[in-house]
């Protein structure tokens, strides 16, 4: 699911800064950005998939060589495909759009950090135990449910003019409400 995620999330910001008419004198630009977000993949869930994963396929003997080895030059695999991934980028520059490439590169490895940022901290959260993975969205949903009911009842003071229904009540009544879930609901489980 997390992997689905990130490419939808991907795909998107990947089409966020794209410009049609320089993409036409541009092929395989688009897929010079799945490239680097596929080595980025194979560098972020094989660091965290290495010893599951080891562990999962010990049956085979072929498979199991085939894992270890892919996992003993991780980093030199990810290395050459990064580079690869630059040696494309360079050999593919071409006069009078360079301003374009380069700022599409930029926002490539930016969509990078972002997406796989935050998650690989979720995945990783999600291996340390499912509760680490639950808490953080039960008390998002805790956070969003208290600010709507403070705000409903005691709410008189607009926090932003951009949403003018939010209010300071329903701010505070949620943070403290919120901080001490944080604190109860890891003894109740």
């Amino acid at each position: 699911m997390v992997v689905v995620i990130q490419i939808f999330m991907a795909k998107e910001l990947f089409n966020l800064l794209r410009k049609a008419h320089e993409d036409r004198h541009l092929p395989g630009f688009r897929l010079l950005n799945w490239h680097f977000f596929f080595t980025a993949m194979f560098f972020v869930y094989g660091r965290l998939l290495s010893q599951p994963l080891v562990n999962t396929v010990t049956s085979d003997k072929f498979l199991y060589q085939f894992v270890s080895s892919l996992i003993k030059y991780h980093m030199a695999i990810c290395y050459f495909l990064y580079i690869a991934g630059f040696m494309w980028f360079i050999l593919t520059l071409k006069k009078k759009m360079y301003k374009y490439q380069f700022g599409q590169y930029a926002w490539t490895h930016m969509i990078l950090i972002v997406v796989f940022t935050q998650s690989s901290f979720t995945v990783a959260n999600i291996f340390e135990g499912i509760f680490w993975f639950l808490l953080p969205a039960s008390l998002i949903v805790i956070n969003d449910i208290f600010a709507y009911i403070f705000g409903f009842f005691f709410g008189k003071t607009p926090l932003i003019k951009l949403s003018p229904k939010k209010t300071w009540e329903g701010f505070i009544g949620a943070s403290v409400t919120t901080i001490i879930s944080a604190f109860l609901l890891p003894k109740a489980c």
